[in-house]
């Protein structure tokens, strides 16, 4: 049986190892530079014959091998050889336009789901998609606490307006230092009164 190419980024590289475990504990036989790679050897002429000598490639697909032209490289080589490819999805990344009809298995589900289902896709025929989340325009903690997170946004646009403010004031020779401490005691009786939203 032919082996499986296993791409990645180095900044993935304690998730990838957990990974081509599995598949090795499944009787997979897997690329993976760090046990193929000899120093001293040629690693740019390795790395292309086990991409033109696999039967497929896993891509752990993170925005750090979104961004990694060595990555890019591998899954379009094995793309250009009629390869097929089985994306791994680390994180929220927009998918290139060549990948969208791939294999796609989501790790966010856990990781055992995720070997699970990635073993399950290199042994069949069939191509495998999960669910893709959409993506989030948000962040975490707007979706959790969106009063705190405008709260605090508006209170650190006063203070900066303020500052701005006691710097204009500094060069007509007006204390600043008063002035930014009527701001402060400004502040803190302003968030003590709207305390209500923080709750």
């Amino acid at each position: 049986m032919k082996h499986l190419f296993f791409s990645y980024s180095r900044q993935q590289l304690h998730y990838a190892e957990m990974l081509v475990y599995e598949l090795q504990k499944a009787k997979q036989e897997v690329w993976f530079d760090l046990q193929r790679l000899i120093p001293g050897s040629n690693w740019s002429n390795s790395i292309e014959q086990g991409i033109d000598g696999c039967r497929g490639l896993v891509l752990l697909l993170s925005k750090a091998a979104y961004e990694s032209s060595n990555v890019e490289k591998e899954w379009r080589r094995a793309l250009r050889a009629g390869k097929p490819i089985f994306v791994v999805l680390f994180e929220d990344v927009r998918l290139p336009p060549e990948l969208q009809d791939t294999s796609i298995i989501d790790t966010r589900q856990g990781f055992d789901d995720t070997a699970w289902r990635l073993v399950e896709c290199v042994t069949s025929d069939a191509v495998c998609r999960d669910a893709i989340p959409p993506s989030r325009w948000l962040p975490r903690a707007m979706e959790r606490e969106p009063r705190r997170v405008v709260m605090t946004l508006l209170i650190d646009g006063l203070v900066f307006v303020g500052g701005v403010f006691a710097v204009y004031l500094s060069a007509f020779d007006y204390p600043a230092d008063q002035w930014i401490n009527t701001v402060y005691r400004g502040l803190i009786s302003f968030s003590d009164r709207l305390g209500f939203l923080w709750k």
